[in-house]
Protein backbone atom coordinates (compact mmCIF):
# COMPACT_ATOMS: atom_id res chain seq x y z
CA UNK A 1 0.00 0.00 0.00
CA UNK A 2 2.75 2.51 0.77
CA UNK A 3 4.90 1.46 -2.50
CA UNK A 4 1.52 2.72 -4.44
CA UNK A 5 0.89 5.76 -2.33
CA UNK A 6 4.39 6.95 -2.66
CA UNK A 7 5.17 6.00 -6.26
CA UNK A 8 1.68 8.19 -7.47
CA UNK A 9 2.57 11.12 -5.73
CA UNK A 10 6.22 11.17 -7.13
CA UNK A 11 5.65 9.82 -10.81
CA UNK A 12 5.05 13.17 -12.35
CA UNK A 13 8.66 14.06 -12.55
CA UNK A 14 10.97 11.63 -14.79
CA UNK A 15 14.59 11.49 -14.55
CA UNK A 16 17.41 10.31 -16.89
CA UNK A 17 18.00 6.81 -16.48
CA UNK A 18 20.63 5.22 -19.22
CA UNK A 19 21.55 5.46 -23.07
CA UNK A 20 18.81 8.21 -23.23
CA UNK A 21 15.79 6.16 -21.72
CA UNK A 22 13.94 8.41 -18.84
CA UNK A 23 11.81 6.99 -16.52
CA UNK A 24 8.97 8.72 -13.76
CA UNK A 25 10.46 8.96 -10.72
CA UNK A 26 7.78 6.76 -8.51
CA UNK A 27 8.07 3.84 -11.22
CA UNK A 28 11.62 3.83 -9.26
CA UNK A 29 9.84 2.41 -6.28
CA UNK A 30 7.00 0.79 -7.97
CA UNK A 31 8.63 -1.52 -9.47
CA UNK A 32 9.25 -3.63 -6.40
CA UNK A 33 5.27 -4.02 -6.08
CA UNK A 34 5.59 -6.94 -8.63
CA UNK A 35 7.53 -9.53 -6.56
CA UNK A 36 5.45 -7.70 -3.30
CA UNK A 37 2.00 -9.18 -4.79
CA UNK A 38 4.27 -12.11 -5.36
CA UNK A 39 4.98 -13.04 -2.13
CA UNK A 40 1.22 -12.03 -0.69
CA UNK A 41 0.01 -14.79 -3.21
CA UNK A 42 2.42 -17.50 -2.40
CA UNK A 43 2.02 -17.61 1.26
CA UNK A 44 -1.47 -15.81 1.44
CA UNK A 45 -3.36 -16.59 -1.50
CA UNK A 46 -4.67 -15.36 -4.53
CA UNK A 47 -8.24 -13.52 -2.71
CA UNK A 48 -5.79 -11.62 -0.17
CA UNK A 49 -3.94 -10.36 -3.08
CA UNK A 50 -6.41 -9.11 -4.93
CA UNK A 51 -8.14 -7.58 -1.85
CA UNK A 52 -4.62 -6.22 -1.42
CA UNK A 53 -5.02 -4.31 -4.35
CA UNK A 54 -8.60 -3.31 -4.07
CA UNK A 55 -7.56 -1.54 -0.22
CA UNK A 56 -4.62 0.07 -1.77
CA UNK A 57 -6.64 1.34 -4.44
CA UNK A 58 -8.78 2.88 -1.73
CA UNK A 59 -6.48 4.37 -0.09
CA UNK A 60 -4.88 6.13 -3.16
CA UNK A 61 -8.04 7.46 -3.81
CA UNK A 62 -8.63 8.67 0.11
CA UNK A 63 -5.03 10.31 0.16
CA UNK A 64 -6.22 12.26 -3.47
CA UNK A 65 -9.43 13.44 -2.20
CA UNK A 66 -7.67 14.57 0.90
CA UNK A 67 -4.78 16.38 -0.40
CA UNK A 68 -7.29 18.52 -3.33
CA UNK A 69 -9.47 19.38 0.23
CA UNK A 70 -6.41 20.37 1.74
CA UNK A 71 -5.65 22.85 -1.19
CA UNK A 72 -9.21 24.07 -1.39
CA UNK A 73 -9.84 25.04 2.22
CA UNK A 74 -9.19 28.73 2.71
CA UNK A 75 -6.25 29.35 4.63
CA UNK A 76 -6.53 32.01 7.88
CA UNK A 77 -5.94 35.78 6.76
CA UNK A 78 -2.17 35.27 7.85
CA UNK A 79 -1.52 32.07 5.60
CA UNK A 80 -3.40 34.28 2.50
CA UNK A 81 -1.09 37.10 3.35
CA UNK A 82 1.68 35.39 1.63
CA UNK A 83 0.51 34.17 -2.04
CA UNK A 84 3.67 31.90 -2.10
CA UNK A 85 1.89 29.39 0.63
CA UNK A 86 -1.27 28.46 -1.54
CA UNK A 87 1.01 28.22 -5.00
CA UNK A 88 3.98 26.27 -3.23
CA UNK A 89 1.19 23.55 -2.06
CA UNK A 90 -0.74 23.31 -5.01
CA UNK A 91 2.55 23.42 -7.36
CA UNK A 92 3.51 20.12 -4.91
CA UNK A 93 -0.08 18.50 -4.24
CA UNK A 94 -2.09 19.49 -7.11
CA UNK A 95 -4.18 17.64 -8.81
CA UNK A 96 -2.64 15.52 -11.86
CA UNK A 97 -5.84 14.07 -12.25
CA UNK A 98 -4.82 11.80 -15.78
CA UNK A 99 -1.76 10.81 -14.23
CA UNK A 100 -3.82 9.52 -10.61
CA UNK A 101 -6.65 7.90 -12.72
CA UNK A 102 -3.79 6.29 -15.47
CA UNK A 103 -1.80 5.00 -12.50
CA UNK A 104 -4.88 3.46 -10.18
CA UNK A 105 -5.99 2.10 -13.64
CA UNK A 106 -3.11 0.19 -14.41
CA UNK A 107 -2.20 -0.57 -11.10
CA UNK A 108 -5.59 -2.61 -11.18
CA UNK A 109 -5.27 -4.01 -14.31
CA UNK A 110 -1.58 -4.95 -13.97
CA UNK A 111 -1.25 -6.56 -10.90
CA UNK A 112 -4.55 -8.53 -11.20
CA UNK A 113 -3.06 -10.03 -14.90
CA UNK A 114 0.17 -10.49 -12.25
CA UNK A 115 -2.04 -12.62 -9.46
CA UNK A 116 -3.87 -14.44 -12.21
CA UNK A 117 -0.61 -15.58 -13.73
CA UNK A 118 1.25 -16.61 -10.68
CA UNK A 119 -1.89 -18.20 -9.76
CA UNK A 120 -2.30 -19.97 -12.16
CA UNK A 121 1.39 -21.49 -12.35
CA UNK A 122 0.70 -22.01 -8.65
CA UNK A 123 -2.58 -24.21 -8.49
CA UNK A 124 -1.65 -25.92 -11.87
CA UNK A 125 1.90 -26.25 -11.60
CA UNK A 126 2.86 -27.05 -8.85
CA UNK A 127 5.86 -28.59 -9.76
CA UNK A 128 7.39 -24.68 -11.16
CA UNK A 129 9.47 -23.33 -8.45
CA UNK A 130 8.68 -20.13 -6.71
CA UNK A 131 11.17 -18.31 -8.73
CA UNK A 132 9.98 -19.27 -11.95
CA UNK A 133 6.70 -18.55 -10.84
CA UNK A 134 7.27 -15.11 -10.08
CA UNK A 135 9.81 -14.60 -13.29
CA UNK A 136 7.31 -15.60 -15.37
CA UNK A 137 3.81 -13.30 -13.97
CA UNK A 138 7.01 -10.62 -13.69
CA UNK A 139 7.71 -10.43 -17.46
CA UNK A 140 4.73 -10.06 -18.17
CA UNK A 141 3.43 -7.90 -15.57
CA UNK A 142 6.12 -5.02 -15.90
CA UNK A 143 6.17 -4.44 -19.50
CA UNK A 144 2.16 -4.27 -19.70
CA UNK A 145 2.47 -2.08 -16.63
CA UNK A 146 5.03 0.72 -18.69
CA UNK A 147 3.21 0.32 -21.84
CA UNK A 148 -0.17 1.14 -20.23
CA UNK A 149 0.40 3.42 -17.90
CA UNK A 150 2.91 5.52 -20.45
CA UNK A 151 -0.02 5.36 -22.93
CA UNK A 152 -2.56 6.58 -20.48
CA UNK A 153 -1.32 9.02 -19.00
CA UNK A 154 0.95 11.14 -21.50
CA UNK A 155 -0.32 10.56 -25.07
CA UNK A 156 -1.31 13.75 -25.98
CA UNK A 157 0.85 15.28 -23.34
CA UNK A 158 4.19 14.80 -24.37
CA UNK A 159 6.10 13.67 -27.82
CA UNK A 160 5.47 10.46 -28.57
CA UNK A 161 9.24 9.94 -28.51
CA UNK A 162 9.71 10.94 -24.97
CA UNK A 163 6.62 8.24 -24.06
CA UNK A 164 8.47 5.44 -25.92
CA UNK A 165 11.56 6.48 -23.93
CA UNK A 166 9.65 6.34 -21.01
CA UNK A 167 8.16 3.04 -21.62
CA UNK A 168 11.25 1.26 -22.74
CA UNK A 169 13.50 2.65 -19.67
CA UNK A 170 10.52 1.49 -17.21
CA UNK A 171 10.51 -1.70 -18.89
CA UNK A 172 14.11 -2.46 -18.36
CA UNK A 173 14.33 -0.92 -15.00
CA UNK A 174 11.05 -2.71 -13.89
CA UNK A 175 12.16 -6.12 -15.16
CA UNK A 176 15.39 -5.56 -13.14
CA UNK A 177 14.33 -4.64 -10.24
CA UNK A 178 11.84 -7.15 -10.43
CA UNK A 179 13.80 -9.97 -11.35
CA UNK A 180 16.63 -8.84 -8.42
CA UNK A 181 13.70 -9.65 -5.47
CA UNK A 182 13.00 -12.66 -6.60
CA UNK A 183 15.04 -13.76 -3.63
CA UNK A 184 12.81 -12.07 -1.27
CA UNK A 185 10.13 -15.01 -1.91
CA UNK A 186 12.68 -17.47 -0.45
CA UNK A 187 14.11 -15.66 2.31
CA UNK A 188 10.47 -15.24 3.70
CA UNK A 189 10.08 -18.54 3.69
CA UNK A 190 13.15 -19.26 5.38
CA UNK A 191 12.00 -16.67 7.86
CA UNK A 192 8.53 -18.56 8.51
CA UNK A 193 9.65 -21.69 8.57
CA UNK A 194 12.45 -20.45 11.44
CA UNK A 195 9.40 -18.78 12.88
CA UNK A 196 7.25 -22.01 12.87
CA UNK A 197 10.27 -23.84 14.47
CA UNK A 198 10.81 -21.92 17.46
CA UNK A 199 6.80 -21.67 17.47
CA UNK A 200 7.26 -25.50 18.23
CA UNK A 201 9.82 -25.81 20.47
Amino acid sequence: MFIQIAANFTVSKQIDLFFGFTIPIGSLLYALSFTWIDLVNEYLGKEKARFLVVISIIANIFMILWLELYIKFPGTKFWESNSFNQQAIEFVFGGYWRVYIASLFTFFVVENTDITIYHYFKANKPSIPKWLRSFASNTVSAPFDAILFATLAFTFVIPYSQILQIILGSIIYKLFVSYFSIPLLYIIHSQKINSENDNTE
